[in-house]
């Protein structure tokens, strides 16, 4: 490849990429490669740490907001339901997980 393709690149990965995983350090860029793949590929982004503020919101109220931690069912769920809606009104979409929040790898890629 000597140049740039979209539809060379989706051709090489036989078009059945539908998600992917950016994983690395603090401050490693895996926010701006995620927006790179959401505004080039079309991918939709799906960020644990997003998805785990949102819920803690919803946990709490402005008088009382939740000082605890999220349990990850919850956030699991938030995520499940950001990818049906997705699906429910995007043809053919694609995901990509801006990081994870699980304690362990082991339990992300179960859930995955």
């Amino acid at each position: 490849m000597d140049h740039w393709s979209k539809q060379l690149f989706d051709e090489k990965l036989g078009n059945k990429t539908s998600y992917g995983f950016i994983v690395g350090r603090t401050t490693s860029g895996k926010t701006f490669l995620s927006g790179q793949m959401k505004n080039i590929l079309g991918y939709e982004v799906i960020s644990m740490v997003d998805l785990t503020d949102t819920v803690k919101k919803s946990m709490g109220d402005d008088d009382n907001p939740y000082e605890g931690e999220v349990p990850i069912d919850k956030v699991e769920a938030a995520v499940l339901k950001q990818i049906e809606t997705t699906k429910a009104t995007t043809i053919k979409p694609k995901f990509v997980f801006d990081g994870y929040t699980h304690a362990k790898y082991d339990d992300f890629w179960a859930f995955t």
